[in-house]
């Protein structure tokens, strides 16, 4: 297996839970000569390549570049048209009313329906 510590030297540049908004941003970084790359980063902390893209609460694409081409690219993302806080939902920040009682209800559900299908089952075998 080679030699992993030349990760050391990569940066995170911009985080965005939209894969495609990130895209465009490795996309200019790129279009001026700035190496960087993808990556998806989840809740866990877990990265991985971002091979087919998807758009997920738990998931968040990271953009990185060189360290000594940090300062180069915060100026090329800082003036891309991108509203970041006006459609960027951060994983590490507390979420609005509404997301959080959407969260509730959705970890009720995927909770009760697995002990229903259970019942169910268990219910088919008795009778």
């Amino acid at each position: 297996m080679g030699d992993l510590n030349f990760m050391k030297e990569f940066v995170e540049v911009f985080r965005h839970q939209q894969p495609l908004v990130a895209e465009i941003t490795r996309f200019a970084l790129r279009e001026k000569g700035i190496n960087c790359f993808m990556q998806e980063g989840g809740v866990a902390g877990l990265e991985s390549p971002a091979v087919a893209p998807i758009t997920d609460t738990r998931v968040e694409y990271v953009v990185y570049v060189h360290k000594m081409e940090l300062e180069k690219a915060r100026k090329i993302v800082d003036k891309l048209p991108l509203k970041r806080k006006s459609f960027n939902v951060s994983l590490t920040k507390i979420p609005n009313r509404k997301r959080q009682i959407l969260h509730g209800i959705y970890k009720v559900v995927t909770s009760i329906i697995p002990i229903l299908v259970i019942l169910f089952i268990f219910m088919q075998m008795v009778s």
